[in-house]
């Protein structure tokens, strides 16, 4: 065989994967989200300047805004099981991140500053005062230099299930780089976020890290982040590419200890490690408070709604 009959194997041979791949692709994409389940209640939108940033709003009084954790199939509905006992005392924002839920999904860079950016546009802009807040996992951290870099903007903060400082503070380096650049490859990217997003990793990491007993979790809340990490042809993986490059981390050691807010910090017992990253804040500002709650996993507002709703409303109070 010639070098031309070669090339034109090779080539035939190529294209074909690459059409596959795209095919499969579209299917796995067009099929997560064809119920459009996310897509039932209704809600807002904030035309922010890298997407539309899509939030809900509920209740009368004091404005508290939801921030959900930060993960590729995250959105507002982690607060399902809480938001309308809140929004009995409060005017509740329960916001999707850009990159997540409803909220559009540019191909960007996905940053600390980025998300510091949205929540100083949107207090300013949709909220328009000085609001609580209450953030989930990695989103905390931008909060906290939301709060340092315009103290005028956030009152009382609530941590669920934060990251330990010491997480936070890893850099990009050549592993996860590469990650990275792997996972917003066109074809083969999107086929291995899809791999790594399929229904039952998401439900593995349900029963892993949020809740306290495997399968606890409803088919629904399953169902919705599934679809969350694939609608809008599963453009959350550039969020998910930043993450695992570890663009989205911050140095809070180097405002931590300035600021004057009141935060408590709520946590479930099924990690040990829970205790001592409370610990871990608290050296850096003593004034930090928190609680454990028992027989919870990472989302406590899922597994215990009614104790996080007690201590929510004490120290909101």
């Amino acid at each position: 065989m010639n070098w031309k009959k070669k090339f034109a194997l090779i080539s035939t041979f190529t294209g074909a994967v690459a059409c596959t791949t795209a095919t499969i692709n579209r299917i796995v994409s067009f099929n997560a989200s064809k119920e459009n389940i996310l897509y039932r209640s209704s809600g807002f939108y904030y035309s922010w300047k890298f997407g539309k940033i899509f939030y809900k709003k509920i209740g009368i009084g004091k404005p508290l805004l939801l921030i959900h954790d930060l993960q590729a199939f995250s959105s507002h509905e982690e607060w399902e099981e809480v938001i309308n006992e809140l929004a009995k005392k409060h005017t509740v924002y329960a916001i999707d991140l850009l990159g997540c839920g409803r909220s559009e999904k540019p191909n960007i860079l996905y940053t600390n500053y980025l998300y510091v950016q949205l929540l100083n546009d949107f207090i300013k802009q949709v909220i328009g005062s000085k609001t609580d807040v209450i953030s989930m996992g990695e989103s905390s951290s931008f909060v906290l230099a939301t709060s340092h870099n315009n103290p005028e903007l956030i009152n009382k903060i609530i941590m669920v299930s934060p990251k330990s400082i010491d997480d936070l503070s890893q850099i990009p380096d050549r592993r996860s780089k590469t990650s990275s650049w792997l996972i917003n490859l066109p074809l083969v990217g999107t086929f291995l976020y899809h791999i790594l997003m399929r229904k039952k990793c998401i439900g593995n990491y349900f029963n892993k890290e949020y809740f306290f007993k495997s399968d606890s979790y409803t088919k629904a809340m399953l169902n919705k982040s599934f679809e969350a990490a694939h609608t809008d042809s599963s453009k959350a993986k550039h969020l998910h590419s930043s993450i695992i490059g570890q663009y989205t981390t911050v140095q809070l050691n180097s405002f931590l200890k300035k600021l004057n807010n009141s935060i408590y910090i709520i946590s479930g017992d099924k990690f040990f490690e829970n205790r001592a990253i409370q610990k871990e804040y608290q050296e850096n500002l003593p004034s930090i408070e928190g609680v454990i709650i028992d027989n919870c996993g990472n989302l406590p507002q899922m597994n215990q709604p009614v104790e996080f709703i007690e201590h929510t409303e004490l120290f909101l109070s």
